[in-house]
């Protein structure tokens, strides 16, 4: 946690400024600060941990300049290590006391009451760079989900009901595009099949839609067909993978249960579960285990067989597949659900436009944690990797463009006596001006995430700042989805029928 506020042991004024013994304001660059900086980072980017008199009126790019000194006095003269191949020096970030420094060292301390006789200690890692413009893909219609996959590529689902597969490398060529639904394709998630710990565990590609049906679908490379009859007695075109672009999805699952339309998927991080939620304010629960998966492959390879007989009827959207159930289904919201995760094995966690964040043990089918907010709330994600330091942290956006974190153990292990009400400690990030319709975190920081509205921007932010880091102007018009990929991809998609890929990375030592 802060310091508790202590008295400055010299006079300031209301903006932070030193005065003189005098009474006189002091000029903020005479104002010395001893600092004493530390890193997370390689042992080739540490400075002496030595104490420095640094001007009060030092900003986080007059520290990364005194950061780069001291790492060239200490013999790191290599331009790549520094980042110095286009004349511009490598830029850090700096954490003061739990938080990113903004602004000037000296008001930074005077705001949180910290004195500046005292050595302050200063952490200090590489700051994410202003991403590069984005890569646009054309796709036919509005674009509603978006997922990135690292052995196919970029999936996008739109409006009009057809799912793409875009390559995740180089030119983004097209590797596969098919209906998949009758309305817009509002979720895509790729669920593993087996347990964890199984590396080449096949996935099932889950799309769900606002048409109230949920489908899954082996991802698999296309092949030729042999030049089957066709009932009419002519040869069906022979297929090749330069015709689909490398990839066929083929149905082998027809999840059913929701009434009305689907809005969010989420998988389970041990696999062979997921969960959903929509419009019928249900949180559903479903499994698919090898049993599962050995009946799909054999439908599958029937109706593949049939098709080469001369059966047209294999890729029809709807065809025999095979039914699955939910095995749970969560009550407690009264609107909407319009985000799931499921963060942990026995959590699923879910937000709704009737402005709360709930929170169900899977195994027990129970309410264990449940936030209310003031505003309707659009998107959930929550931090990959168990959060920092085991904690669990959910980011969620709302209609009114706020943007919120919360860890719901918090309050189990902050209340005291049974019965006793912990308050709940929320994080707030203010600045979109419109709906926040998607929220995702890195996958290597627990530190920093990123959000689209429904002005078309992106924001990166940090939990360790109020304000974002970055903001990305990305679509003309809505952004309605968005992903964080390992290594650094992100992707986004919105009503101007583009999905924009841009590289954001984050460093592994982040604090």
């Amino acid at each position: 946690g802060r310091r508790t506020p202590s008295t400055p042991s010299a006079p300031m004024t209301e903006d932070g400024r030193i005065m003189s013994e005098a009474g006189g304001e002091e000029d903020g660059a005479n104002q010395k600060v001893l600092c004493r900086f530390s890193t997370n980072l390689p042992s080739k980017f540490k400075v002496p941990e030595t104490d420095l008199a640094l001007p009060s009126s030092s900003t986080r790019y007059g520290l990364s300049q005194t950061v780069n000194a001291l790492l060239k006095a200490a013999g790191v003269e290599d331009a790549h290590e520094l980042g110095e191949e286009d004349g511009k020096q490598r830029v850090f970030d700096f954490l003061v006391e739990g938080e990113l420094l903004r602004g000037e060292l000296g008001r930074h301390l005077a705001k949180r009451g910290l004195s500046v006789e005292k050595t302050i200690s200063i952490e200090y890692f590489f700051a994410v760079e202003p991403p590069e413009p984005p890569t646009t893909l054309d796709l036919p219609d509005w674009v509603g989900s978006v997922k990135v996959a690292r052995d196919c590529g970029v999936f996008s689902g739109c409006f009009d009901g057809t799912v793409s597969v875009h390559d995740i490398a180089g030119a983004r060529e097209l590797r596969c595009a098919r209906s998949a639904h009758a309305d817009s394709v509002s979720a895509l998630e790729l669920v593993r099949a087996t347990e964890a710990g199984n590396e080449g565990a096949p996935e099932v590609l889950v799309t769900a839609s606002k048409d109230g049906t949920m489908r899954g679908w082996f991802v698999e490379p296309a092949e030729g067909k042999s030049d089957a009859k066709r009932r009419d007695g002519r040869r069906k075109k022979k297929v090749t993978k330069e015709d689909t672009g490398g990839l066929d999805l083929i149905q082998v699952f027809e999840f059913v249960g929701h009434v009305g339309g689907i809005e969010s998927v989420g998988s389970s991080p041990a696999g062979c579960r997921f969960c959903s939620g929509g419009w019928d304010q249900k949180v559903r629960v479903w499994s698919i285990d090898e049993e599962d998966l050995a009946g799909a492959r054999a439908n599958a390879s029937k109706r593949q067989r049939k098709a080469s007989d001369g059966d047209d009827g294999e890729d029809e959207v709807g065809g025999a597949r095979l039914q699955q159930v939910e095995t749970t289904a969560l009550d407690g919201h009264k609107q909407c659900v319009s985000g799931v995760c499921w963060p942990e094995e026995n959590l699923v966690c879910s937000t709704s436009w009737d402005s709360t964040v709930k929170c169900f043990d899977v195994s027990k089918g129970k309410l264990v944690s449940n936030l209310i907010r003031d505003s309707a709330l659009f998107c959930l994600d929550a931090a990959r990797g168990g959060g920092h330091g085991g904690s669990l942290c959910l980011a969620f956006g709302a209609a009114d463009g706020l943007v919120a974190t919360w860890d719901p153990r918090e309050a189990h292990r902050s209340a005291g006596a049974p019965g006793q009400v912990a308050l709940a400690t929320v994080g707030s990030y203010k600045s979109h001006k419109a709906v926040v319709s998607a929220v995702r975190w890195s996958p290597n920081s627990p530190f920093h995430f990123a959000s689209c509205d429904y002005e078309g921007l992106i924001k990166v932010w940090d939990t360790r700042s109020s304000m974002p880091l970055h903001t990305l102007e990305s679509h003309d018009g809505k952004a309605f989805c968005l992903d964080w990929f390992e290594g650094g991809l992100v992707a986004s998609g919105g009503s101007d029928s583009k999905v924009a890929t841009r590289e954001v990375r984050v460093s592994s030592a982040v604090g």
